[in-house]
């Protein structure tokens, strides 16, 4: 399975080492459709109607371990975030999820590493 992440699972990202035994196979992906927000220590992305909006990231090959060890990291089962496939690119995605912190500041380049 594919996984498209863009904050702290990146590469060179705190949280990177989660995918350590996984395979990158897309770098410097536009996801168009996506708001990116500021949490301080990580981000928070919220689809969109306007495709013109773009979060980057990276696709990754996971495991089902992998999966679910990256579903307790960003809290899926008291609703952080939540998990959600995007056909368009073929790969799961997290996002805010219904007891994510709202209000927050837009990173407007939609690159965590980049924020602004």
């Amino acid at each position: 399975m594919r996984i498209f992440v863009y904050g702290t699972l990146r590469s060179g990202g705190s949280n990177h080492h989660l995918l350590r035994d996984s395979v990158c196979t897309e770098q410097n992906v536009q996801l168009g459709g996506y708001i990116m927000y500021d949490f301080g220590l990580y981000p928070f992305v919220q689809p969109c109607a306007d495709a013109n909006r773009i979060i980057w990231g990276e696709i990754y090959k996971i495991s089902a371990d992998t999966l679910q060890r990256l579903d307790k990291l960003e809290g899926t089962d008291v609703g952080l975030y939540e998990r959600i496939f995007d056909d368009r690119i073929g790969a799961w995605l997290y996002i805010s999820g219904r007891n994510a912190p709202r209000n927050l500041p837009e990173i407007k380049s939609g690159d965590w590493f980049r924020r602004s």
